[in-house]
């Protein structure tokens, strides 16, 4: 899988120290680059359709919420591994946060 020019773009974000982008198709495809050259440092399929990603700069997290889901991912850690998961009954229509 990579990032091909047909893929709607729904987010992009950087990271705390602009290290990393953080990209999610509308499709559900998640991507995080390595800023200084573009090398693809991870790549997800969650195969959903995405409506919104925000990327936590004091926690280093990141969250991405699906029509009905929403995921947090620990950006510390090289795998992605998600923090937390859950699942709506109803539909999700936008993402705020506030601080």
């Amino acid at each position: 899988m990579s990032c091909f020019d047909n893929e709607t773009p729904k987010a992009i974000d950087f990271s705390a120290d602009n290290s990393r982008i953080f990209y999610i198709s509308e499709s559900g495809n998640f991507f995080v680059y390595k800023t200084s050259d573009l090398h693809l440092l991870f790549e997800k399929e969650f195969k959903m359709k995405a409506i919104a990603m925000n990327v936590c700069k004091l926690s280093r997290d990141v969250i991405i919420v699906f029509d009905l889901k929403i995921v947090v991912l620990d950006s510390q850690d090289l795998g992605y591994k998600i923090r937390y998961e859950k699942r709506l009954q109803r539909q999700i229509t936008g993402m705020v946060v506030n601080l």
